[in-house]
Parts: structure tokens; sequence; C-alpha cells
């Protein structure tokens, strides 16, 4: 079977991290996000594949869609969010490799 994805591939670090929610003295509930155990820095592939720029409400907003390419993590869900170069990306969807099973390819996107 010939592997399609090179492991050189992953020069990038990537975190995931997920929403918990807390409560405080007073009872109102908050949202924080916090990391993953076993999805810190981890090894990835990060390719853009598209971008584009629009104005909404006065402002100009940007939106980044990216393809990322991890080892397996089974950690991993798309109700977290990936960090990468400092910056936070929703998880569209995690894709399994048909071919062999060691990979996970991961559609991200980044507004802001």
């Amino acid at each position: 079977m010939k592997l399609t994805f090179k492991p050189a591939d992953m020069r990038h670090r990537v975190t995931f991290q997920e929403k918990i929610r807390t409560q405080d003295s007073n009872g109102l509930e908050t949202y924080t996000w916090t990391d993953v155990t076993n999805a810190i820095s981890i090894p990835a592939s990060v390719i853009p594949l598209s971008g584009k720029e629009f104005l909404t409400s006065q402002q100009t907003t940007n939106s980044i869609n990216a393809r990322v390419t991890i080892y397996k993590n089974t950690a991993i869900d798309e109700s977290m969010k990936m960090v990468f170069d400092s910056q936070d990306y929703n998880i569209i969807s995690i894709l399994p490799d048909p071919t062999n099973q060691i990979y996970y390819n991961l559609m991200v996107s980044k507004y802001g």
C-alpha cells in the first residue's frame, strides 16, 4: 500500500482545546477553553485552501479555510477548536484517511 502523505510533511504544531463549563460562586455559568491533554503541540500539516475578505457591519472581516492532517487521535472531536500559530480555528469536520487509517484530515475555518 502506497502512502500518499509523508510524515516529514508534518512540520507544524497544533493544539486542540475543549470548551469547559464552570459555575462561579453566584451560580453564573461561564465557558472557558482548556487544552486537551492528549492533543497539545502535536505534529500536523496545515494547508490553507481558501481565504476571503468581506465587509460586515462596517468592519472588514476575513475567513480562512484549511486542511489539517494529523496522526489519528480519538481524543479530538468536532466540538473542539484547534490553535495554530496563536490563531483559533473551528473544526468543521474530521475525516479518517480511507487508505491506511493512520491519519485524520480535518477541515477547519477561521474568522477574524
